[in-house]
């Protein structure tokens, strides 16, 4: 679902909503600015590494990541798939700038940002091999400094 997502979001950015997952990280930062929520990036191999598919899988992919998020985060996607059709090259240039910006080593890596994405709040990374929705939500609340009961 969220790959289908991503592919929507490369060729409608106007779309882009809170919560709804883009590889534009200047779309993402002005939504993240009018809508006054902080951003979370997540540094992914999308096709090869098994972390990161357990999070697609096991949290991206439900419904209680998606309602959360659409009124908590703005979601980007900053991929480095093994298959590079996968993302643009205009993408993979601005990944890259990404990657060096945050000194990102290993996936995947969870970047919080605060609402226009100038300023890092601080970062995660998977829970565990037993992640659930709710586990990565209070992580990522944890991490922007948000108590997780507010997470229900």
């Amino acid at each position: 679902m969220r790959k289908i997502l991503l592919g929507c979001m490369l060729f409608a950015s106007a779309a882009l909503s809170a919560g709804a997952w883009t590889a534009d990280f200047e779309a993402a930062k002005k939504l993240s600015k009018e809508k006054n929520l902080p951003m979370m990036l997540d540094f992914t191999g999308s096709d090869w590494c098994g972390w990161c598919k357990l999070m697609d899988r096991k949290v991206f992919a439900e419904k209680a990541w998606d309602d959360w998020a659409k009124t908590n985060v703005v979601c980007v996607t900053v991929d480095f798939p093994e298959n590079r059709s996968k993302v643009t090259r205009k993408v993979q240039k601005q990944n890259q700038a990404l990657l060096a910006r945050f000194g990102v080593e290993g996936f995947p890596t969870f970047v919080l940002l605060a609402p226009g994405g100038e300023r890092e709040i601080g970062r995660t990374g998977c829970p565990g091999r037993d992640v659930t929705p709710s586990m990565f939500i209070d992580a990522v609340r944890k991490t922007l400094g948000t108590p997780p009961s507010a997470a229900k």
